[in-house]
């Protein structure tokens, strides 16, 4: 049977995956703001449920038929749609041949967070699960992380990505071992003034920076503290009003399937930009508008398609089964 969902965490998931879907189609000072906390969000989320195991090789298989199966297929439909595209559409060969937008681009996440979890399972492993050690060790990763960006280097597969986003598992988790906030508890009457307060201090330190962060590239032009501070503010943000409303059926169900829009959207997106730019233009925002409704909409429409054919590739059975231990 299926685990009983905390709807206000998949509603949490949708607000956020519809966010990078509309940063993707029309960069705004709003979605330039929201990049404090989207992906964050998502590293967090990760720690809120991380679950002990019993070895790491558990981990590391459940953590890949989880991530890493979805990414590797996401990656296959990415280049398939890519020769599609450059074999059956002969003048636009230079500019795909030339041009990388047409690779599957966010799936990136799923590596990083798949080096995330392992990461973290590693420092939560050596620091015998105690808070104190865990904050130092993960407060060290992430400050490799960030180090490693004001160097100009970059590690390949996101691994100094990783770093820098380890933090938030670790906020995560603490915050799963520390308090009570996936349950109704007195602190939720106060959802009005949380809410605007962290997203106060979000809005704040985008007009104090005015940068964009992209943690893809691991691109984080502000100051360590500031960035962690307001991200997890952003975090708080979205949880406590997400938790206030509960449930929107549409958003808590796109939440609950985020991994399909990550993984599709921006191939809709390319097809979109082929066939759809030409006849309502893009970059104003009656176009991005109507973009963001088709590619939502289409990217929805095939998730009971991928639940009832390739189940195993989204996240939601096992591809690679655990060995059974001898008797």
């Amino acid at each position: 049977m299926e685990k009983k969902r905390i709807e206000f965490i998949d509603l949490a998931k949708g607000f956020c995956i519809l966010l990078v879907v509309f940063n993707h189609i029309h960069e705004t000072d709003l979605m330039l703001c929201s990049s404090i906390f989207r992906m964050p969000l998502y590293f967090f989320l990760s720690g809120l449920f991380f679950k002990t195991y019993s070895g790491f090789g558990e981990f590391l298989l459940k953590k890949t038929n989880r991530l890493i199966i979805p990414f590797l297929f996401f990656f296959c439909l990415g280049a398939t749609l890519y020769f599609v595209l450059w074999r059956w559409t002969p003048n636009l060969r230079g500019g795909i041949e030339t041009d990388n937008v047409y690779s599957n681009i966010p799936i990136w996440f799923l590596l990083a967070l798949f080096e995330v979890n392992i990461i973290s399972f590693l420092l939560i492993k050596l620091a015998h699960g105690k808070t104190l050690p865990c904050m130092i060790l993960f407060a060290l990763a992430g400050a490799a992380g960030y180090l490693i960006e004001c160097f100009n280097y970059n590690i390949y597969f996101f691994f100094d990505t990783a770093l820098t986003s380890a933090p938030f598992f670790f906020a995560g988790y603490i915050v799963r071992q520390k308090t009570n906030m996936l349950q109704p508890n007195k602190y939720d009457k106060f959802w009005l003034p949380v809410t605007i307060t962290c997203f106060s201090i979000v809005a704040a330190t985008y007009l104090c920076y005015k940068e964009k962060i992209d943690l893809r590239a691991n691109i984080v032009h502000y100051n360590i503290f500031a960035f962690y501070f307001a991200a997890l503010c952003g975090i708080m943000g979205i949880l406590t009003i997400a938790k206030r409303i509960g449930r929107l059926p549409l958003i808590s169900y796109i939440g609950k399937y985020s991994i399909v829009l990550l993984g599709v959207h921006f191939l809709l997106l390319t097809i979109c930009d082929i066939y759809l730019t030409p006849i309502i233009g893009k970059h104003n925002v009656l176009s991005d508008t109507i973009f963001f409704v088709i590619i939502v909409a289409a990217s929805t429409l095939t998730i009971p398609a991928f639940k009832k054919f390739t189940p195993k590739f989204i996240a939601q059975e096992d591809l690679i089964k655990m060995p059974q231990k001898k008797a």
